[in-house]
């Protein structure tokens, strides 16, 4: 029974895994400018950030950056959703009580923060220098000038915003079970998706804004406090939410399709292994018939 619920994680690990990648290849240009948005010192708006880009670097501006994201997403996916399964058996989880499902969501959010860090960090970087270097010879500069520990700028941030998945499956969980019998599952995943991925940005946003302006930053001694502060200061409370509209249509449609490619790549999956098993028994059963026939 264990090894079935290993294989059954598994399986859940590999689809987020590919849908990690699917998503984030189809809708990474919003991510990017969403980044640029989140760095500049300007007030520029989403119109003015997409033509500067467009003019100075050409369409390839805004892909700049996706390999250590999508690698990241791959990993930081394929590492969540085996976890996050592994936990629910663990802790033996009652999915039909929302609030059962914050200890599993939990333990896989912050495991999957530590794995993934030092991606976030060369992925931003990436997007908004313009020194050409790829995801292996921005990680060795950033390790020769600022140390190893440089990867890990911004855990504080992202640990805090484990409280975002938490969020987010809470509110999709419970999105499922309300339309479990409903015709159009993948539909329905699709809007889960983006309903739980909205409430759950909303409500973090400035921590995410945060994490961004830090893992951006060199040698900044600042904390994240001091940093609000300066932000509010400066821009007032809505410098705190700068960048969240086109943060919202990447998070809300990736995650729509993101759960969406996840639900179906898993049912394929789980298909598979069940005609593997099915395959294998067949075999075994062979097997029994020859050794008594001898």
């Amino acid at each position: 029974m264990d090894r079935l619920k290993d294989i059954e994680s598994m399986a859940h690990g590999h689809a987020g895994a590919l849908a990690g990648l699917f998503s984030t290849c189809l809708l990474y240009p919003l991510e990017n400018i969403k980044t640029r948005m989140a760095a500049s010192q300007q007030k520029e708006v989403i119109q003015e950030i997409i033509i500067k880009v467009w003019n100075e670097e050409g369409l390839q501006g805004f892909f700049k950056g996706v390999t250590p994201l999508a690698l990241g997403n791959y990993i930081s996916y394929g590492v969540y959703f085996f976890w996050y399964e592994y936990f629910k058996h663990l802790f033996k989880t009652d999915i039909s009580n929302s609030f059962d499902l914050i200890k599993p969501s939990l333990a896989s959010a912050i495991l999957t923060t530590f794995v993934t860090n030092p991606f976030w960090v060369v992925q931003s970087r990436m997007t908004v220098c313009k020194d050409n270097l790829n995801f292996f010879q921005k990680t060795k500069k950033i390790i020769e000038t600022e140390g190893l520990e440089a990867l890990m700028k911004g855990l504080q941030a992202s640990l805090i915003l484990t409280i975002n998945p938490i969020i987010q499956f809470v509110i999709y969980e419970a999105f499922k079970r309300r339309f479990q019998y409903a015709e159009n599952q993948a539909l329905i995943n699709f809007i889960g998706g983006a309903i739980s991925k909205a409430i759950s940005t909303i409500l973090t946003y400035p921590y995410q804004l945060l994490r961004t302006k830090t893992h951006i930053k060199k040698n900044s001694s600042k904390s994240y406090f001091s940093a609000a502060e300066k932000i509010l200061k400066n821009e007032g409370i809505q410098g705190l939410f700068k960048g969240l509209t086109p943060k919202l249509c990447q998070s809300v449609l990736n995650s729509a399709f993101l759960l969406m490619f996840y639900e179906k790549i898993y049912e394929i999956i789980k298909q598979g292994i069940i005609l593997i098993i099915i395959e294998f028994l067949k075999y075994r059963k062979r097997i029994r018939k020859l050794q008594k026939l001898k």
